[in-house]
């Protein structure tokens, strides 16, 4: 998590302060209370409205006092995934093997390495060939994308995949081709 730059931590009474919109929270995260520093400098508000992307979000900076937290959930365009599908991409993942897909961005609060171990038990007992995939970017997350690469080693989780960022071609033969989704 990064600090707010100077300026928008020093907002005295009187200045603008604007919206701020916050997303990524989760249980054990620190979030919530980076979030209620990043908010309150001394007993100036840094922000006059606050929205986060999810009810569980707006409930951790509840517990911190907040009474006026706006929920805007993430939008999906569902008219992007019935879209071209990346013809090498249906080549690669429709090979027969059971693909079990989790998109999204490569960071420690969405826990892939559990998502990894429950694989691993899938694939030790699951009875048909399957693949993991990650989809989604781990730009500035690069020691958590080699801590992941090699916990799958390290656990012999066979056919483990981490595509980094994508195109929406290649996600939407993804989905096409996805028994699973996480």
């Amino acid at each position: 998590l990064r600090r707010p730059p100077r300026r928008q931590r020093e907002l005295g009474p009187g200045r603008r302060r604007g919206v701020l919109v916050v997303g990524g929270g989760a249980a054990g995260w620190p979030a919530a209370a980076y979030l209620n520093a990043a908010l309150n400098v001394g007993d100036r508000k840094v922000a006059d409205v606050v929205l986060v992307d999810s009810a569980f979000n707006a409930a951790e900076l509840a517990a911190y006092g907040y009474t006026d937290v706006g929920v805007l959930p993430l939008l999906v365009s569902p008219e992007k995934l019935h879209g071209i599908a990346d013809d090498r991409a249906r080549r690669e993942f429709g090979d027969g093997l059971l693909n079990v897909l989790f998109v999204g961005r490569c960071a420690p609060n969405k826990r892939i390495e559990h998502a990894l171990q429950a694989f691993l038990f899938f694939q030790d007992t699951g009875g048909r060939p399957a693949r993991f995939i990650h989809a989604g970017s781990y730009a500035g997350l690069e020691r958590y994308h080699g801590m992941l690469t090699a916990l799958a080693r390290e656990l012999g989780v066979r056919n483990a995949v981490f595509t980094g960022p994508i195109t929406q071609a290649r996600l939407n033969a993804l989905y096409a081709h996805s028994d699973v989704f996480l």
